[in-house]
Protein backbone atom coordinates (compact mmCIF):
# COMPACT_ATOMS: atom_id res chain seq x y z
CA UNK A 1 0.00 0.00 0.00
CA UNK A 2 2.73 2.62 0.96
CA UNK A 3 4.44 2.16 -2.51
CA UNK A 4 1.17 2.22 -4.47
CA UNK A 5 0.92 5.80 -2.63
CA UNK A 6 4.33 6.99 -2.52
CA UNK A 7 4.47 6.35 -6.76
CA UNK A 8 0.79 7.36 -6.73
CA UNK A 9 1.91 10.90 -5.02
CA UNK A 10 5.00 11.50 -7.49
CA UNK A 11 3.25 10.73 -10.65
CA UNK A 12 0.65 13.41 -9.49
CA UNK A 13 3.16 16.05 -9.09
CA UNK A 14 5.03 14.93 -12.28
CA UNK A 15 1.78 14.87 -14.34
CA UNK A 16 0.73 18.47 -12.39
CA UNK A 17 4.43 20.43 -13.10
CA UNK A 18 4.98 18.92 -16.90
CA UNK A 19 5.27 21.74 -19.58
CA UNK A 20 2.37 22.24 -21.54
CA UNK A 21 4.09 21.71 -24.77
CA UNK A 22 4.91 18.12 -24.72
CA UNK A 23 2.64 16.53 -27.52
CA UNK A 24 0.42 18.59 -29.99
CA UNK A 25 -3.21 17.80 -28.00
CA UNK A 26 -1.32 19.03 -24.49
CA UNK A 27 -0.61 21.68 -26.44
CA UNK A 28 -4.37 22.45 -27.97
CA UNK A 29 -5.81 22.06 -24.16
CA UNK A 30 -3.11 24.81 -22.56
CA UNK A 31 -4.32 26.95 -25.45
CA UNK A 32 -7.97 26.23 -25.16
CA UNK A 33 -8.20 27.08 -21.81
CA UNK A 34 -7.82 29.87 -22.02
CA UNK A 35 -10.72 30.53 -24.28
CA UNK A 36 -13.25 28.32 -22.48
CA UNK A 37 -15.92 29.39 -20.00
CA UNK A 38 -15.97 29.93 -16.13
CA UNK A 39 -19.20 28.53 -14.81
CA UNK A 40 -21.58 32.05 -14.72
CA UNK A 41 -20.38 32.56 -18.62
CA UNK A 42 -21.09 28.63 -19.73
CA UNK A 43 -24.67 28.41 -21.56
CA UNK A 44 -26.82 25.81 -22.65
CA UNK A 45 -25.82 26.41 -26.41
CA UNK A 46 -22.05 25.54 -25.51
CA UNK A 47 -23.32 22.34 -23.60
CA UNK A 48 -24.57 20.24 -27.20
CA UNK A 49 -23.45 16.21 -27.21
CA UNK A 50 -21.10 15.71 -30.44
CA UNK A 51 -19.88 19.29 -30.58
CA UNK A 52 -15.60 19.85 -29.93
CA UNK A 53 -15.88 19.66 -26.60
CA UNK A 54 -18.72 17.29 -24.35
CA UNK A 55 -20.71 18.21 -21.99
CA UNK A 56 -18.92 17.29 -18.99
CA UNK A 57 -15.56 18.30 -20.30
CA UNK A 58 -16.54 21.72 -20.85
CA UNK A 59 -18.54 21.57 -17.33
CA UNK A 60 -15.01 20.57 -15.46
CA UNK A 61 -13.63 23.02 -17.58
CA UNK A 62 -15.68 25.59 -16.18
CA UNK A 63 -15.89 24.83 -12.52
CA UNK A 64 -11.77 24.85 -12.54
CA UNK A 65 -11.65 28.07 -13.94
CA UNK A 66 -14.36 29.26 -11.39
CA UNK A 67 -12.07 27.94 -8.31
CA UNK A 68 -9.16 29.36 -10.12
CA UNK A 69 -8.46 30.53 -13.22
CA UNK A 70 -5.22 28.88 -13.79
CA UNK A 71 -4.24 25.98 -16.36
CA UNK A 72 -1.42 24.58 -13.41
CA UNK A 73 -4.17 24.41 -11.34
CA UNK A 74 -6.08 22.57 -14.09
CA UNK A 75 -3.18 20.39 -14.54
CA UNK A 76 -3.00 19.51 -10.59
CA UNK A 77 -6.88 18.93 -10.72
CA UNK A 78 -6.45 16.46 -13.90
CA UNK A 79 -3.48 14.47 -12.26
CA UNK A 80 -5.67 13.76 -8.76
CA UNK A 81 -8.05 12.81 -10.51
CA UNK A 82 -6.72 10.55 -12.77
CA UNK A 83 -3.64 9.02 -10.75
CA UNK A 84 -5.97 8.04 -7.43
CA UNK A 85 -8.57 6.60 -9.62
CA UNK A 86 -6.14 4.60 -11.74
CA UNK A 87 -4.09 3.57 -8.39
CA UNK A 88 -7.15 2.69 -6.95
CA UNK A 89 -8.15 0.69 -9.29
CA UNK A 90 -4.80 -1.20 -9.35
CA UNK A 91 -4.50 -1.98 -5.67
CA UNK A 92 -8.08 -3.49 -5.75
CA UNK A 93 -8.82 -5.14 -9.21
CA UNK A 94 -5.14 -7.13 -11.00
CA UNK A 95 -4.04 -10.23 -9.98
CA UNK A 96 -0.76 -8.75 -11.15
CA UNK A 97 -0.51 -5.34 -9.50
CA UNK A 98 3.00 -4.39 -10.42
CA UNK A 99 3.09 -5.18 -14.39
CA UNK A 100 -0.58 -3.09 -14.07
CA UNK A 101 1.33 0.16 -12.46
CA UNK A 102 4.58 -0.74 -14.88
CA UNK A 103 2.08 -0.64 -17.89
CA UNK A 104 0.42 2.26 -16.81
CA UNK A 105 3.93 3.86 -15.90
CA UNK A 106 5.38 3.33 -19.47
CA UNK A 107 2.11 4.60 -21.07
CA UNK A 108 1.71 7.48 -18.88
CA UNK A 109 3.20 10.00 -19.82
CA UNK A 110 3.37 10.04 -22.91
CA UNK A 111 -0.84 9.28 -23.62
CA UNK A 112 -2.75 9.38 -20.51
CA UNK A 113 -2.15 12.50 -18.94
CA UNK A 114 -0.75 14.47 -21.44
CA UNK A 115 -2.60 13.58 -24.79
CA UNK A 116 -5.74 11.81 -24.14
CA UNK A 117 -6.97 14.23 -21.03
CA UNK A 118 -11.02 14.49 -21.98
CA UNK A 119 -10.61 10.57 -23.28
CA UNK A 120 -8.34 9.53 -19.50
CA UNK A 121 -11.53 11.01 -17.82
CA UNK A 122 -14.04 8.81 -18.96
CA UNK A 123 -11.85 5.93 -18.50
CA UNK A 124 -11.28 7.05 -15.17
CA UNK A 125 -15.32 6.59 -15.27
CA UNK A 126 -15.06 2.99 -16.70
CA UNK A 127 -12.57 2.04 -14.05
CA UNK A 128 -15.12 3.53 -11.40
CA UNK A 129 -18.02 1.57 -13.19
CA UNK A 130 -16.03 -2.16 -13.18
CA UNK A 131 -16.73 -3.09 -9.78
CA UNK A 132 -21.18 -2.94 -10.69
CA UNK A 133 -19.84 -4.39 -14.52
CA UNK A 134 -18.15 -7.25 -13.03
CA UNK A 135 -21.30 -7.71 -10.38
CA UNK A 136 -23.92 -7.33 -12.92
CA UNK A 137 -25.22 -4.20 -11.16
CA UNK A 138 -26.16 -2.75 -14.90
CA UNK A 139 -27.67 0.09 -13.43
CA UNK A 140 -25.34 1.88 -12.17
CA UNK A 141 -22.78 0.66 -14.79
CA UNK A 142 -24.71 2.14 -17.27
CA UNK A 143 -25.27 5.34 -14.87
CA UNK A 144 -21.37 6.11 -14.67
CA UNK A 145 -20.66 5.09 -18.71
CA UNK A 146 -23.20 8.40 -19.59
CA UNK A 147 -20.86 10.05 -17.10
CA UNK A 148 -18.11 8.79 -19.26
CA UNK A 149 -19.81 9.15 -22.55
CA UNK A 150 -20.19 12.90 -21.24
CA UNK A 151 -16.56 13.35 -21.20
CA UNK A 152 -15.82 12.19 -24.33
CA UNK A 153 -17.76 10.14 -26.95
CA UNK A 154 -15.54 7.62 -27.59
CA UNK A 155 -16.77 6.13 -24.33
CA UNK A 156 -20.23 5.03 -26.49
CA UNK A 157 -18.39 1.86 -26.65
CA UNK A 158 -19.10 1.11 -22.85
CA UNK A 159 -22.52 0.58 -23.12
CA UNK A 160 -21.90 -2.31 -25.44
CA UNK A 161 -19.01 -3.79 -23.05
CA UNK A 162 -22.23 -5.63 -21.36
CA UNK A 163 -23.28 -7.53 -24.67
CA UNK A 164 -20.19 -8.98 -25.29
CA UNK A 165 -18.95 -9.85 -22.43
CA UNK A 166 -21.15 -13.29 -22.16
CA UNK A 167 -19.34 -14.01 -25.62
CA UNK A 168 -16.18 -14.28 -24.23
CA UNK A 169 -17.68 -16.97 -21.68
CA UNK A 170 -17.84 -19.09 -24.50
CA UNK A 171 -14.22 -18.92 -25.66
CA UNK A 172 -11.45 -20.44 -24.53
CA UNK A 173 -8.58 -18.23 -22.98
CA UNK A 174 -7.06 -17.83 -25.56
CA UNK A 175 -9.80 -16.42 -28.07
CA UNK A 176 -11.06 -14.48 -25.15
CA UNK A 177 -7.72 -12.45 -25.36
CA UNK A 178 -7.77 -12.25 -28.76
CA UNK A 179 -11.92 -11.19 -29.32
CA UNK A 180 -11.54 -8.31 -26.25
CA UNK A 181 -8.25 -6.98 -28.31
CA UNK A 182 -10.24 -7.23 -31.64
CA UNK A 183 -13.01 -5.45 -30.12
Amino acid sequence: LVFYIVECIILILLASFRSDTMGGDALFYADSFRNLPTLDEITLEELPIGSRFQPLWLIFNALIKTIYNNFLFYKIIHALIVNITIFAFAYKFPKYKFYFVLLFLISKFWYFEFEIQREVLAICAFLISFEYLKNKQYLKYFAIALVAFLFHVSALFLFIIPILLPITQYLSQKSSITFILII
